[in-house]
């Protein structure tokens, strides 16, 4: 590669909310139900990491960013999302998975049809 070209596909760095956003929600924490309950903080947390990475796992697997000129008539495209739920070791939570139209989309973050994050969970605090 030229050192003026740039990469084909750069990483599209993942959206995790602000510092002070996290701080807040910390500060209106008044239990250990409010950290790591269904709807505590953490659970948010990881719903929302888990989108970020799939959003990215699906822009690298058709080629070009959302709203991508490049994208227009290449065959396949982004197709909406469908909710999943999904079973953690902090509870249950939903989230949204990106789907393409074509349905060749196989995320390797979760498994297509899979609701528990158990093995994903254990990466993450194993490695």
């Amino acid at each position: 590669m030229a050192a003026n070209e740039k990469p084909a596909n750069p990483a599209k760095p993942i959206n995790l909310p602000s510092v002070e956003v996290v701080q807040q929600e910390l500060a209106s924490a008044r239990s250990i139900e409010d950290f790591f309950g269904r709807e505590g903080i953490f659970a948010k947390l990881f719903a929302r990491t888990l989108e970020e990475m799939l959003e990215a796992e699906l822009t690298a697997h058709l080629g070009y960013e959302k709203y991508e000129v490049k994208g227009r008539n290449s065959g396949n495209s982004r197709n909406g999302k469908v909710t999943r739920q999904l079973n953690s070791s902090a509870g249950s939570t939903t989230i949204q998975v990106p789907r393409d139209r074509n349905g060749e989309f196989e995320p390797t973050l979760l498994k297509k049809y899979g609701h528990n994050t158990n093995e994903l969970e254990e990466k993450m605090w194993t490695d």
